[in-house]
């Protein structure tokens, strides 16, 4: 029997251990992991977060946390969430390999909402999903991201303005006559009243009247 990765029945939201096969590029990442741990580490993956120290056990860390993977997807400057990866690989198992559904489903740890499919069924499906996450490690070590930048840096490498006027129509732009300042002056108000008279309006004279 290959790999395999147990998680006990407590830390699962169905009330049953959960097994997962472990392809050959997996067990490398948990090799990695072991041969970086300092001291006497029981965990593969130790948190930063330490225990106290008694008199008959020495201080140890304690596991990483959910939002451990996160942070550091956000120090990445990645806008992913861990939960997206496992998105990832049920769209991989339904578009690209094609494997059957109930096995991404049991890979996946998702309950059967069927209570008459779920009683029926109570295998693993253990050795097909094996073959399943072999296939999927290879797809994954495939992908070369040689070819892969940042939408920052490509931003700034490829960056035109939005309307560029093109080299064979420059020489028929115009060059357009800059026009003169206008000239006009206007005269103060103490030159208008001197040379138009008060501004107020004389009253008109009467008739003359039958006395007269």
């Amino acid at each position: 029997m290959g790999k395999l990765w147990s998680i006990p029945a407590n830390r699962m939201k169905r009330p049953r251990p959960h097994l997962i096969p472990l392809s050959d590029a997996a067990v490398a990442v948990f090799q990695k992991a072991l041969e970086l741990r300092t001291g006497e580490e029981p965990l593969c993956f130790p948190g930063i977060v330490r225990t106290r120290a008694t008199a008959t056990q020495p201080a140890m860390a304690k596991p990483l946390s959910d939002a451990s993977l996160k942070a550091v997807l956000v120090r990445m400057g990645r806008t992913a969430l861990p939960h997206g990866f496992r998105s990832t690989f049920k769209d991989w198992v339904s578009e690209v390999a094609r494997y059957p559904n109930e096995l991404s489903e049991a890979a996946l740890a998702h309950a059967i909402k069927d209570k008459t499919e779920a009683a029926y069924r109570r295998g693993d499906l253990l050795e097909r999903r094996r073959e399943m996450m072999d296939a999927w490690a290879t797809w994954c070590e495939a992908k070369s991201v040689e070819n892969v930048v940042s939408i920052s840096t490509a931003r700034k490498k490829w960056h035109r303005p939005l309307h560029p006027h093109p080299p064979q129509f420059t020489h028929c732009r115009r060059r357009m006559p800059r026009k003169q300042p206008c000239s006009v002056t206007f005269p103060k108000a103490s030159s208008l009243r001197a040379t138009c008279g008060p501004t107020t309006q004389a009253k008109p004279e009467l008739p003359p009247t039958w006395d007269e």
